[in-house]
């Protein structure tokens, strides 16, 4: 058993792991809120929220180290499906065309990229939804 630490708060949860033993999750800071993470070779790397989002979660993770999972306002408002790659969170909402389901949690990615998540209707309504990248 491995103790994979925090980022200097009181606890964390890991989320998902990939064939190269790459973890991901989510862990508190020292002002309580909780940032996504990845933790390769013995240490946690911070998996900052975008900008305006205090508080992010890494929910899975594939063999290319893409990271994907949520931010948010850390009481379960203004939430944002993201993509971290190389450490860098991107807002899934801003590589798809124009749509009136917002992505809010991106749940699993696989090796070819493809990601499923849930996102919510204007009506309030929540769907499952699935990427394919186009490359």
């Amino acid at each position: 058993m491995i103790d994979l630490g925090t980022l200097g708060g009181q606890n964390g949860s890991a989320n998902g792991v990939n064939q190269n033993g790459v973890v991901v999750g989510n862990a508190q800071l020292p002002d309580r809120t909780h940032h996504a993470f990845l933790w390769m070779n013995g240490t946690m790397h911070d998996l900052r929220p975008l900008a305006g989002s205090p508080c992010s979660n890494g929910n899975a993770i594939n063999a290319r180290d893409q990271v994907v999972g949520r931010v948010g306002d850390c009481h379960g408002g203004g939430l944002a499906a993201v993509i971290w790659q190389h450490g860098i969170p991107v807002a899934l909402n801003t590589l798809i065309a124009p749509a009136t389901l917002d992505l809010i949690d991106a749940l699993s990615i696989n090796d070819r990229g493809e990601i499923i998540g849930e996102g919510v209707l204007p009506n309030g309504d929540v769907h499952n939804f699935l990427l394919i990248p186009n490359f």
